[in-house]
């Protein structure tokens, strides 16, 4: 369960291949495409390593993206959100340095 609380709380802990986090990494694609959990174990098994975890990755940063407006109190925390105001600064320095 360690290994399942440092996944929630950001860390890459779910690039460890433990027992936890590929009970965890089968439920979340479960719910994310709807299937079974042996459909899951089959897909996660066939498809190119990396895939899966890139389209979650991408996933949590759209989820980010779109609440980046939302009152602090109801925006989510954490390394996506982190993410989406970094290349958020970056953008508006871009734009005000283009304009020099």
């Amino acid at each position: 369960m360690r290994a399942l609380f440092r996944a929630f709380e950001g860390e890459d802990a779910l690039e460890d291949d433990g027992p936890q986090l590929f009970v965890l990494r089968v439920e979340r694609y479960c719910e994310a495409f709807h299937c079974t959990p042996v459909v899951a174990i089959r897909d996660l098994n066939e498809t190119p390593s990396g895939l899966i975890d890139r389209i979650f990755e991408a996933r949590a940063f759209e989820a980010c993206y779109r609440r980046k407006d939302e009152d602090k109190e109801r925006r989510p925390t954490g390394r996506w959100m982190e993410l989406v105001d970094e290349i958020e600064a970056e953008a508006a320095q871009a734009e005000f340095d283009s304009r020099k």
